[in-house]
């Protein structure tokens, strides 16, 4: 599958010939090399928008942030009154969306800082957490822990039951 143009596909090359493991393609997506699938998905593991400009991520990303479908689907299952943690909470849209509709009890869980530093901007004074989603220990239970659009970070089922696992303790 050829991506665009000769000049597109010339310009991603010569970044990858300097040595970038990633590429992005305004309005596009990624390019995304290595050795093996392990290794693009560990290369994945730390996407450019979450390290190096956190207070940019929802202008980047906000075409994908519209639809209500899933936090329609938390208010069907969540009481307002339940506590709960968003995991890979990002810049906190998930849970600035459940604020306006009454529930606060909310804590955020994120590996990136920079991001959570754009949540707590966008909601208060809310607990965060700079944790990964893997080998997760925040020391706290909650009723309810909600993952819109990350769970994929988790790949394979192995994984995931490992996650659901510690969630659990």
């Amino acid at each position: 599958y050829s991506p665009g143009t000769q000049e597109d596909i010339d310009e991603v090359l010569s970044y990858l010939r300097n040595g970038e493991r990633i590429v992005e393609l305004v309005n596009h997506g990624i390019v995304s090399v290595g050795k093996n699938l392990d290794d693009v998905i560990a290369t994945l593991d730390v996407e450019p928008a979450y390290v190096n400009f956190p207070e940019l991520y929802d202008a980047i990303y906000h075409r994908f942030q519209h639809s209500t479908e899933f936090i329609d689907l938390v208010g069907k299952i969540v009481r307002p009154d339940e506590a709960v943690l968003d995991l890979a909470a990002g810049t906190g849209d998930v849970s600035k969306s459940l604020q306006e509709r009454g529930y606060r009890n909310l804590s955020l869980a994120d590996q990136s800082d920079g991001m959570l530093n754009v949540a707590r901007g966008k909601l208060g004074d809310v607990p965060t957490y700079v944790t990964a989603m893997r080998g997760m220990d925040i020391g706290r239970t909650y009723d309810a822990i909600i993952v819109r659009q990350a769970i994929n970070y988790l790949m394979n089922y192995d994984n995931l039951w490992k996650t659901v696992g510690i969630i659990q303790k």
